[in-house]
């Protein structure tokens, strides 16, 4: 059943005008972006958009697949949840078949089985039947640095050492703060944002479950109350690597701990790898590495990552003036619109002044933000080691 899903969900593309036969080209674009609003609507609507003859690889590694149309029916039934977007699409339309190439990312939840998250290589042949686009064959496979299979569930000693190598070699650092070289260099960072009963409980629970996190290759947090709700939390912890950060995500250790915290509602996660952490230098001397005593959260949409970044480091000398000492900005790799500021500020009062003021306004409009942002004033809390 795991198989029948993941395999069928390589089916998912969008496709590019590239043909000269673009009314063809369209056509298939048309079936595809119907079949992926089919599977993220959880719908067995996407059986009609197969042949009835086909068949393809997926990303498990496994063997040839073919579409069985009872075992959709049962995962739609049980609820599985699936999250995809397209990328780099290309299609190429040869008479009657089609072949379309490109990347899938997102995540694809199983009931009873490892999430998939990440990105993949996709490939597809589509076949013209009965005046409409059918998919024949399909094959996809795991972009390696991106694709992730977090199982639920405590990490084994011998996992934990895929993740993060041999403890001989690679030994966690318990001290934040030391400047040797001989720390650790993180891999991976996460964001957590969740709201909680009582911040005192919840930090309890919190420092006893330091020893779990540091299984899973935690190099140490850094705890932020909201300046306008102290039960509103921020958490960012440094990773030796994605795949641990991944893990722990999705562990059940994590999901107990929530709940024995008193975590309220669904918290916010963000996990990134170090390639997409971007360090920003307001102020010369201030130490980005480490927490400030105030911080400004930011997170909103842009049109264009390239041109919303030109457009931020342009304008340092503003942020710099109105008290930001600097921090990191951070996004994902394939959703490159999505991206969260994290700075240091000198006072909170000098950060609300900051985002209250007109200039920033007009700033953000022009670097192309297209949404209204998502705005926290931070405090530090404490660091932990693990």
């Amino acid at each position: 059943m795991q198989r029948v899903c993941l395999t069928a969900l390589a089916t998912l593309m969008t496709i590019s005008a590239t043909s000269a036969a673009a009314g063809e080209t369209d056509a298939v674009s048309a079936a595809a972006d119907a079949l992926m609003a089919a599977w993220n609507a959880n719908s067995p609507d996407v059986l009609r958009h197969f042949h009835p003859d086909a068949s393809g690889y997926g990303g498990d590694g496994g063997v040839l697949g073919t579409i069985d149309a009872a075992a959709v029916e049962e995962l739609v039934a049980a609820g599985y949840d699936v999250s995809l977007r397209l990328n780099q699409q290309h299609v190429r339309v040869l008479g009657d078949v089609a072949v379309s190439v490109g990347y899938m990312s997102g995540t694809i939840s199983v009931p009873g089985a490892p999430t998939q998250q990440g990105t993949w290589r996709t490939t597809a042949v589509w076949t013209r039947l009965e005046d409409a686009w059918k998919l024949l064959h399909w094959h996809h496979s795991p972009l390696v640095s991106e694709v992730r299979s977090v199982e639920r569930g405590p990490a084994r000693r011998d996992d934990r050492e895929r993740m993060d190598g041999p403890r001989e070699r690679r030994r966690p650092d318990r001290d934040m703060g030391r400047q040797d070289g001989e720390r650790d260099r993180p891999g991976a960072a996460m964001l957590v944002r969740h709201s909680v009963e009582n911040f005192d409980h919840w930090t309890e629970v919190y420092r006893e479950h330091e020893r779990t996190r540091a299984e899973y290759g935690s190099l140490g947090s850094h705890v932020y109350r909201s300046a306008d709700d102290a039960n509103d939390i921020v958490v960012a912890v440094q990773w030796r690597g994605l795949e641990g950060a991944l893990a722990f995500g999705a562990s059940d250790a994590l999901h107990a701990a929530m709940a024995e915290a008193g975590v309220v509602g669904e918290p916010q996660a963000w996990v990134f790898d170090t390639e997409h952490v971007r360090p920003v230098v307001d102020r010369e001397g201030a130490n980005i590495g480490g927490p400030s005593d105030f911080s400004l959260f930011v997170r909103h949409k842009v049109e264009n990552l390239e041109r919303w970044m030109g457009a931020f480091n342009e304008h340092g000398h503003m942020r710099a003036e109105a008290g930001s000492l600097g921090g990191f900005v951070l996004f994902h790799p394939h959703e490159q619109d999505d991206v969260i500021g994290f700075l240091g500020w000198e006072s909170i009062d000098a950060a609300r002044e900051f985002v209250g003021s007109p200039d920033l306004k007009a700033a953000m409009e022009a670097s192309g933000v297209i949404d209204e942002p998502d705005i926290l004033f931070l405090t530090h809390a404490y660091s932990t080691e693990r």
